[in-house]
């Protein structure tokens, strides 16, 4: 297995790259450090919630505020003060109407400059929350239509303020995108090449990722499912870096599967499962698991965890700053504008939990 690696200048002129991608990990851990690691239920504070959660799908902050998206009930969107936990208002409900959102896409549910952006089947939109005399209001900042050929487009967001890019299903390119002006749709971005022997067809399958835009529009960061692989892609120019983890399960053999549009995932170990940033640090869900059969001769398959699953924190730089061992329930979380990891416990309504990274970094 071959891995291109692009990776910026300072990084070329500090690492020799080997010819293998375990000896790229190794050489990459060696150079950045793999960082400290903690057990986070050891460093858990709790902030009660004077509105109960019952249930949140994705959360996310800025500097003021933390929204929780649920798609179960109204309003879509809760909004609390992220520090002292208040309940401040919310806004949005299921429909096709003004105000509505018909089917909101939790992938493109995620922080914007210091908006908050929602995605739904057809319109993404940008919403400015703020409080005036002590009264909680939402404002629509911009808001466009998804070309038809386009939808669903996931993990969506706005480049700059007449660019929406997004991730196409099917498609033969990395991302897609669109002018919230004129709708013309063009590619953005292009697939990693690990495996030259897989039909460029079935790509959307070998390179399932998850991707999320730091605030200030400048980077982009995202992991793979099926690579255990951090990529960082500069928005302005496109170019990318690759960050490999060293994994303790060496990806299988990948074939791809009859017809050549997709390959034989259920054979594949799973890396990277989440991902989450803010200005200063990128947190990536990982743990290496494997899809096995319930029972002998069941069709019935589950996942089989083969590592314990870690939050991994690096900075913008690809360098690992930390990481976290987390408990099966650390599944929903965000990060602050001040470094401050904000976690949902499902069976927990009227409490978060909060790890102060700061405390861990001193």
């Amino acid at each position: 297995m071959k891995y291109i690696n692009y990776l910026s200048v300072s990084l070329i002129l500090l690492l020799i790259f080997a010819c293998s991608p375990r000896e790229d990990a190794q050489s990459l851990d060696k150079k950045n450090g793999l960082g400290k690691v903690f057990k986070a239920i050891d460093y858990l504070d709790t902030m009660k919630i004077d509105h109960p959660l019952l249930v949140s799908y994705m959360l996310a902050s800025n500097d003021d505020f933390l929204f929780s998206l649920t798609d179960k009930s109204d309003p879509l969107v809760r909004v609390f003060n992220h520090k002292t936990g208040r309940y401040l208002g919310g806004f949005g409900r299921n429909g096709g109407g003004p105000g509505e959102f018909d089917r909101v896409n939790r992938s493109g549910f995620a922080r914007d400059v210091d908006n908050i952006t929602i995605t739904d089947r057809k319109h993404i939109g940008s919403y400015n929350v703020k409080l005036e005399d002590g009264e909680f209001k939402s404002i629509s900042q911009r808001e466009g239509r998804i070309p038809g050929e386009l939808s669903p487009l996931n993990y969506a967001f706005f480049l700059n303020d007449s660019i929406v890019v997004g991730k196409k299903m099917f498609s033969n390119t990395l991302f897609s995108s669109f002018n919230l002006n004129s709708g013309e749709v063009a590619d953005y971005g292009e697939y990693p090449d690990f495996e030259p022997e897989i039909p460029e067809a079935a790509y959307h399958h070998l390179y399932q990722s998850q991707s999320r835009l730091r605030p200030d529009r400048k980077k982009l960061a995202m992991v793979f499912s099926n690579f255990p692989l951090l990529r960082i892609i500069d928005t302005e120019d496109e170019s990318s870096q690759d960050i490999f983890v060293l994994p303790k399960n060496e990806q299988k053999p990948i074939k791809a599967a009859p017809g050549g549009r997709s390959v034989e995932s259920f054979e594949l170990y799973k890396y990277f499962n989440r991902i989450e940033v803010n200005e200063s640090f990128i947190l990536t869900k990982y743990g290496e698991r494997e899809l096995v059969p319930k029972s002998p001769g069941s069709r019935e398959w589950v996942s089989n965890q083969l590592v314990d699953e870690v939050i991994k924190v690096f900075d913008w730089e690809g360098k690992p700053v930390i990481e976290l061992q987390v408990e099966e329930w650390m599944t929903q979380f965000t990060i602050t504008p001040d470094n401050r990891v904000i976690l949902f416990h499902t069976e927990m309504k009227d409490e978060l939990y909060v790890i102060d990274l700061k405390k861990l970094m001193d």
